[in-house]
């Protein structure tokens, strides 16, 4: 976690920055597929707001 607060971060700690946050979002997105997948209603009702999102600018 120290290296989140570095200033001046090297090459190093960019690859474990980015490493560790890769799983985090895995682990975000697993999470939310299981919801999904049990019918949770919380996770149901925010699928289907993100569905009428439409951002023409996003790639």
């Amino acid at each position: 976690m120290t290296r989140l607060f570095h200033v001046n971060r090297s090459p190093e700690d960019f690859r474990i920055l980015d490493e560790a946050f890769s799983r985090y979002s895995q682990i975000l997105s697993d999470a939310a597929e299981r919801g999904l997948a049990n019918g949770d209603p919380i996770m149901t009702e925010i699928a289907e707001k993100l569905k009428g999102l439409d951002f023409a600018d996003d790639p």
